[in-house]
């Protein structure tokens, strides 16, 4: 099957402000040549990104300043890629965690969790696979996580959310497959970003551990598996055998038992 040529194209970014979703953006814009849409809710981020691809490069840049979190904001999200015939692919990026006990989360962490990372990826993702059918291409990413394939306790609500985005993506692609379109899925573990510290993962695993990759490999795994068109890209040499590791050859409850020790919070973090 031919590479996916993303020079030119127009795509869509969403969680463009920070971490993963940066350095796609910047890679996408800088080494191959596409236009974006960046969609996140910090705008200030957002401009400043633009300002510094801008500085590089004479590709158009579009700031979206959007809270996926909100119904309306997803609505008129899908109501601007309708109207654009330029716009090509979508990245389903933006996430959020929260990290300890499942207990001890609040409720509204809860929904915030469940409705950014799944709600929102559902409803984007069939929005617009169905606006790029009747223009016959385009292509459609989700970003999801090892914790898709292997509950992570201690992030169990998160954990959930992208086991779900994970069986969706892989039935949708499977709906569409007589289609032009191509689907796949990003199956990163641990990145250096700021959710690491946000959610308080970072008092267990430190943000630069050697467990996490850098936000910038994980991108460029992320724009090589997308432009070879894999169904899954989990970037990583260590990532691809550990992820091998856990899902085919180790006993699950091995492996929920070493996920349980690996995240279990420090003593008087929440921990009981």
């Amino acid at each position: 099957m031919a590479f996916l040529e993303l020079k030119n194209r127009l795509i869509m970014v969403t969680g463009a402000s920070s971490g993963l979703g940066r350095s796609l953006a910047l890679q996408l814009a800088l080494r191959e040549g596409a236009h974006l849409w960046l969609c996140a809710r910090r705008e200030e981020r957002l401009l400043g990104l633009k300002k510094e691809i801008h500085a590089r490069s004479g590709v158009d840049i579009e700031v979206r300043c959007i809270d996926l979190s909100q119904a309306g904001d997803r609505r008129s999200l899908l109501d601007a890629a309708a109207a654009d015939p330029s716009v090509f692919g979508l990245i389903n990026n933006a996430g959020m965690t929260r990290y300890g006990p499942m207990a001890l989360v609040d409720m509204d962490a809860f929904r915030s969790v469940m409705e950014v990372n799944l709600a929102a990826v559902m409803e984007l993702s069939l929005g617009f696979v169905e606006i790029m059918r009747d223009r016959g291409e385009g292509f459609l990413l989700n970003v999801t996580s090892e914790a898709a394939f292997v509950p992570t306790p201690y992030q169990g609500f998160y954990s959930a959310t992208k086991h779900g985005v994970q069986a969706f993506t892989d039935a949708l692609r499977m709906e569409y497959r007589r289609s032009p379109i191509f689907i796949g899925t990003l199956v990163p573990g641990g990145i250096r970003t700021d959710m690491i510290t946000s959610s308080g993962l970072d008092r267990r695993i430190p943000r630069d551990s050697r467990l996490n990759m850098t936000a910038e490999k994980a991108a460029s795994a992320c724009i090589r598996g997308l432009k070879r068109r894999r169904p899954i890209t989990v970037p990583g040499l260590l990532n691809r055998a550990n992820h091998l590791l856990l899902t085919r050859f180790m006993p699950r409850e091995w492996v929920l038992r070493a996920a349980e020790r690996l995240y279990r919070p420090p003593a008087g973090h929440g921990s009981e």
